[in-house]
Parts: structure tokens; C-alpha cells; sequence
């Protein structure tokens, strides 16, 4: 009776260690109809912000409008960057980089923009 049961088992687990190969554990996390929240990080950079920089504030200006910055290079103090990104629950991606240089703790230039990108999200790139 053990060796008749044994012979059954040993198939269906050699088939459940070939099938486990073939998907990764995020996969196997996934399920459907599950809620996946819009995720934002960074400093949020909106139009009405760029609108109010202006060339020539102080970086006490500058940095009351924007926030403080989520990178200040150390090596150059004179340049902050501000960086965002959105990604919503379907895939989309949305970022945006704004770099203010200054000159003697005045605001020099404004660089900088907005990119929309659409990254297919891993349940559709998977099918």
C-alpha cells in the first residue's frame, strides 16, 4: 500500500517543482482584482510652483516655493535638484526635474521640465 501511494506522489511533486520554476515569488503575490495604490516620491513639483521662481530670489525664495530639496549636491552648493515621480496603479509614469543654480545665494537658472512616460506595468508585460 506505501509503495502504491508513493508512486503517485513522486509524479505530482516532480510536477509542482517544474511549474514553481516557471513563475517568480512576486508573481505568485499577485492577485487579481487587489488594489495597487498610485505611489508618489519626491518633492511634488506642480506649474504653479515653476511659475513662481523667478531669476534673481535668494535661495530663502526659492526654497519657500519649491520645498527643500530632495538632492543638494555637495559638491556644489550652489545647485539643488528637485525631483518627482508618479506612477499609477496601470503602469504610467510621470516624472519631473527641476535644477536651480545659484551665484552668491542668488538663483541664477531654472532647468528643467516634465516627461510622461508610459512603462508597461509586469501583470501586462507578462501576458
Amino acid at each position: 500500500m506505501r509503495r502504491h501511494m508513493n508512486s503517485r506522489l513522486l509524479p505530482v511533486l516532480a510536477l509542482a517543482v517544474l511549474l514553481s520554476a516557471c513563475t517568480t515569488i512576486p508573481d505568485l503575490l499577485i492577485f487579481p482584482g487587489v488594489h495597487k495604490p498610485d505611489m508618489q516620491q519626491g518633492n511634488i513639483i506642480d506649474q504653479e510652483k515653476l511659475d513662481q521662481l523667478e531669476v534673481g530670489m535668494s535661495r530663502a525664495q526659492a526654497q519657500f516655493v519649491m520645498g527643500t530639496p530632495l538632492v543638494a549636491d555637495t559638491f556644489d552648493l550652489d545647485r539643488w535638484d528637485y525631483i518627482y515621480q508618479y506612477r499609477s496603479a496601470e503602469g504610467q509614469v510621470t516624472s519631473r526635474t527641476v535644477t536651480l543654480n545659484f551665484r552668491d545665494g542668488v538663483l541664477t537658472q531654472i532647468r528643467g521640465g516634465y516627461e510622461a512616460s508610459v512603462v508597461p506595468s509586469e501583470e501586462t508585460s507578462s501576458l
